[in-house]
């Protein structure tokens, strides 16, 4: 088996990955400023796949007004210049709890020498990702 490290020297893997997330990045900007601000609060774009984009809403009241809205939406979204064909809008609910909201912080996780090293290496190995390879070498930099 692979390791981390190992799969994610090869660039082909990553830059998919990263420019399937600027893309997604983009899509989402560009949808969620079509959505009524009161909507908005209430839900997030989760992701984009077979031409059917997922929303996350806190509530099924919120869930309903979103499929009440939806043929617009679908409607609007195609004459937006530059976007991905949108056929389809999934919608699932994550209500918000409150006893999570209000817990504390968890303290931060300490990073071991070896973890360290390891973010390092594959930091060194990232010639074509500069801003990347300056958050990860951040990480390692952490190292207690």
């Amino acid at each position: 088996m692979k390791t981390v490290v190992q799969s994610m020297q090869h660039s082909d893997t990553l830059d998919s990955l990263i420019q399937r997330s600027e893309r997604l990045h983009l899509l989402i900007k560009k949808l969620s400023a079509t959505l009524p601000v009161s909507l908005s609060q209430h839900c997030v774009i989760a992701n984009y796949r077979d031409k059917s984009v997922i929303f996350i809403v806190d509530s099924s009241a919120w869930a309903n007004r979103l499929r009440y809205l939806t043929p617009d939406l679908l409607r609007q979204w195609q004459s937006l210049p530059h976007i991905q064909p949108i056929e389809k809008i999934h919608i699932k609910i994550k209500p918000l709890d409150e006893q999570t909201a209000h817990k504390p912080a968890l303290p931060k996780p300490e990073l071991s020498a070896h973890s360290a090293t390891v973010i390092s290496c594959f930091a060194d190995n990232l010639p074509h990702h500069p801003k990347l390879r300056e958050v990860l070498l951040k990480i390692a930099s952490r190292v207690k």
